[in-house]
């Protein structure tokens, strides 16, 4: 019989070697001590929780904190996050990777949809089109319709841009329209359905920067408006003002009943140009009578003359006669 040389066939068999002796180099297939390589399932014995588990005869333990700290981890699948989220540059949609949020610069973020930059918002805030393409001050978004994208284009003649809006919810004696930016060449002023509560008139005050009213009475010394010609908003007739209400825009509504409503467009021209008077020109229209359709209408013009050198900043939308606004509003648009 032949006696076994081989250790694997030695265990496997029973079968003793032949002369009883073992040379390491007559020893095949056991896995050297150094670098072994393994194949098949390795087995080894269950830990349990009365069973430390060693690491050249130490044991190792987790603490608490460290399972608190495993425990913390996002799932893969749907992870919610708290506090902040670091990226170096971009977040890329899974399924269509050439759409992204990008942070092409600091202090600034970038759309990208079919693999280019679509819009931006920059670090002052400008508004990037097809890139750091943010226009001329002036211009504004043009729409390329449904299949094409925005651009810049000059807002040409005609165009408003709203400045304020003033919104009448409680009775009140005047409205003040300060912090317009000058200079513009034209203001465009809505009233809309301004209820007022007697009978009186209204003034549309010229102010300056430092909010101060440019009128007449001597409250600025030495700067106060000049006396003037300028032609009187009045229901009946077409009059000349010899300067009484040079400082302003007179509305005259003397013949509105109670809580009668009054409406307009006043334009004004040259406003807060240094050196050159402001002038104005409008439509006011304004209920007569206690019927829905008792209506006056009238057109006006006048010219501010002002010493000095005071530019006109704001306006002061205001009662002649103590009568008070109950509703309405009041809109403030510039001539892009």
């Amino acid at each position: 019989m032949t006696k076994a040389r081989d250790l694997a066939n030695l265990i496997s068999t029973g079968n003793p070697l032949a002369d009883g002796a073992l040379a390491v180099a007559e020893v095949t297939g056991a896995a050297p001590l150094a670098s072994p390589t393994f194949t098949g399932t390795l087995a080894a014995p269950t830990i349990n929780a009365s069973t430390a588990l060693q690491i050249g005869g130490t044991a190792i333990t987790v603490g608490a904190s460290d399972i608190n700290t495993v425990t913390a981890k996002a799932p893969l699948a749907s992870p919610t996050f708290t506090g902040d989220v670091t990226l170096a540059d971009k977040i890329v949609h899974t399924s269509d990777t050439n759409t992204a949020i990008r942070f092409p610069a600091n202090d600034t973020v970038a759309f990208e949809t079919g693999g280019s930059e679509r819009f931006r918002f920059a670090s002052a805030g400008q508004l990037g089109i097809g890139g750091a393409t943010y226009g001329t001050a002036g211009q504004v978004l043009s729409s390329g319709g449904s299949s094409a994208a925005p651009t810049w284009a000059d807002a040409g003649g005609g165009a408003y841009e709203l400045v304020s809006k003033t919104t009448i919810s409680s009775s009140t004696s005047e409205v003040l329209l300060n912090g317009i930016s000058a200079p513009q060449n034209q203001l465009l002023i809505l009233i809309d359905s301004i209820k007022v509560d007697a009978i009186g008139n209204f003034m549309l005050m010229y102010r300056n920067s430092s909010n101060q009213n440019l009128d007449n009475t001597g409250g600025i010394s030495g700067s106060y408006p000049y006396a003037s010609v300028g032609v009187r908003a009045d229901t009946t007739s077409t009059g000349v003002n010899s300067g009484a209400y040079s400082y302003g825009i007179f509305l005259n509504n003397s013949q509105i009943v109670a809580n009668g409503i009054l409406s307009g467009v006043v334009r004004i021209f040259n406003f807060g140009i240094a050196n050159v008077n402001p002038y104005a020109m409008g439509q006011m229209t304004h209920k007569v009578g206690t019927n829905n359709d008792e209506f006056r209408y009238h057109t006006f013009g006048c010219e501010g003359v002002f010493s000095s050198g005071q530019t006109v900043a704001g306006l002061r939308f205001y009662s002649l006669n103590s009568q008070n606004m109950t509703s309405g509003k009041i809109y403030v648009y510039k001539l892009l």
